[in-house]
């Protein structure tokens, strides 16, 4: 895509409609919105109304007539239903990057990737025609068994910003090919993807009302959680916002999963391949400008090693900060992550490399920096979503392990070392749900559920993968004997 692309903009100042029974429905409610901008330009793309709250009835009693429908589509219908929208999606591929650049501001090469990697878990989906099937057996000659998996019914699907196609591809096609109907609510920031998502889903085929979409805040979330119609409840966000989300299901009896927070540590041992793991550390801490759950965000390096705080220095200073790392969401993070850096500054921390002013004007830009800390400080403590890399010099492999434990997050971590038994030890004692070794972001496939732990999620089952059909589905078991039984006992049945 050429450079200047960024300032293309494809849509008229509007207001986001909702998206209901395969129709665009304007919000009846303005009287607060929210705008939408390019981060790019900073120039206003669209608007969201926050709290056109009356949307959320019409909406649930048009999801429940439309789960009646689609509940009692046969398994391979629902399967053919679905390959149709992933053809749809493909054929409208550039779209979507269009849309994830404009409203996100990610560089061109970056939105492809999270194309690519949300139309992974349509294609896992697809195979969930076997997979879902339940079990048979027959106990004797007498008496078999059978069980089986039955949708549950509406699921909320609570979408972040940060991957605004990939992150709503983790609940939609998965909720539906197992028969349930779906209500995202997209982040006010970035509405676009999944509205064309919607209107995919409708012009294939897919019962008008399977897949809908609501916009708005915080307000509609709540009004849609108190709803004793939504059966389940999906979120990707903050752990701030994930723990209030979490309260509020479980107090209304709803089946909750939650991805939130992270604070990622990466290892560097004294044996560790350089070039191989500053290559690695560089793309995973400020690619997507630090706006990912699986960013590296601490460094722990063991023992002084100038080279590789050299290299690591001079392939940051080479980003190109504009077409490669993109910016942030929005100026208010800059903000935020400035009063971050400052604070620990001020406290004793010493900044290494500071690109930030290197950036353009226009846009919320911010540029990389690298900062030696230690776990007491600001950056390291708060979640800063932005490329800022946190550098913390231990001794020893003990030490590293017992900072990254101690940590409340538990989303992801790695080491890079050649050393076997510091991998295993690493391995075996982290307490951290996804671990990558020599692997900077070990992000699962969609075949595998996303497994982080401590502060960073809260909830039932892990999100996509194996678990999530158990968390969007409920199973039933029948017990069949033949008519014939010889005498009627009141002891325990022993089959």
């Amino acid at each position: 895509m050429p450079k200047e692309s960024r300032y293309i903009i494809s849509y008229k100042t509007m207001i986001e409609p909702h998206f209901i029974n395969g129709e665009k429905k304007e919000p009846q409610n303005t009287k607060i919105i929210t705008k939408v901008k390019n981060p790019t330009t900073g120039q206003e793309l669209k608007s969201v109304a926050l709290e056109d709250l009356t949307i959320v009835n019409t909406c649930i009693e048009n999801s429940l007539s439309s789960f009646k429908e689609w509940s009692k589509f046969p398994m391979h219908k629902k399967t053919q239903l679905l390959i149709k929208w992933y053809t749809w999606i493909e054929t409208n591929k550039e779209k979507f990057i269009k849309i994830i650049s404009e409203e996100n501001g990610k560089p061109y090469n970056d939105a492809k990737g999270e194309y690519q990697r949300g139309i992974e878990v349509i294609q896992y989906a697809l195979s969930l025609q076997s997979v879902a099937n339940g079990q048979s057996s027959h106990i004797n000659d007498n008496l078999s068994i059978n069980s089986f998996k039955e949708p549950i019914g509406i699921v909320l699907a609570i979408c972040p910003f940060n991957f605004p196609f990939m992150i709503p591809l983790w609940f939609i096609p998965i909720s539906l090919v197992l028969g349930n109907v779906i209500i995202v609510k997209p982040s006010e920031k970035v509405p676009g993807c999944v509205s064309l998502l919607a209107e995919g889903a409708s012009k294939v085929g897919i019962p008008n009302g399977v897949f809908n979409v609501v916009q708005g805040g915080h307000k509609i979330v709540e009004k849609l959680i108190e709803d004793e119609n939504i059966k389940a409840v999906s979120f990707v966000g903050s752990t701030f916002i994930g723990k209030k989300i979490y309260d509020l299901a479980t107090k209304y009896r709803k089946r909750i999963q939650c991805n939130m927070g992270a604070k990622n540590h990466v290892v560097i041992t004294k044996s560790a391949d350089i070039d191989t793991t500053v290559n690695g550390i560089v793309s995973s801490a400020f690619g997507g400008c630090g706006q990912r759950c699986m960013a590296l965000s601490v460094c722990i390096l063991i023992g002084d090693n100038p080279e590789f705080i050299s290299k690591l220095k001079e392939k940051t200073s080479k980003i190109n900060i504009i077409e490669e790392m993109g910016p942030l969401i929005s100026e208010e993070s800059i903000k935020r992550i400035n009063t971050a850096i400052d604070s620990s500054v001020g406290n004793g921390s010493s900044i290494l490399l500071d690109r930030r002013l290197e950036v353009p004007e226009e846009g919320s830009y911010l540029g990389p920096v690298i900062i030696l800390t230690s776990p007491a400080s600001e950056v390291y403590k708060q979640e800063l979503f932005g490329p800022v890399l946190a550098l913390i010099n231990v001794d020893n492999l003990e030490q590293a392990i017992n900072i990254i434990n101690k940590n409340e997050y538990g989303n992801g971590t790695c080491i890079y070392t050649n050393s076997l038994d510091e991998s295993i030890k690493f391995q075996d004692n982290v307490d951290v749900g996804q671990i990558g070794i020599n692997v900077p972001i070990p992000v699962p496939p969609p075949y595998f559920s996303w497994s982080s732990s401590k502060e960073s999620f809260l909830g039932n089952n892990y999100i996509y993968g194996p678990q999530s059909i158990d968390f969007y589905t409920k199973t039933k078991t029948i017990m069949t004997r033949g008519v014939n039984v010889s005498k009627s006992e009141l002891a325990m049945p022993t089959n």
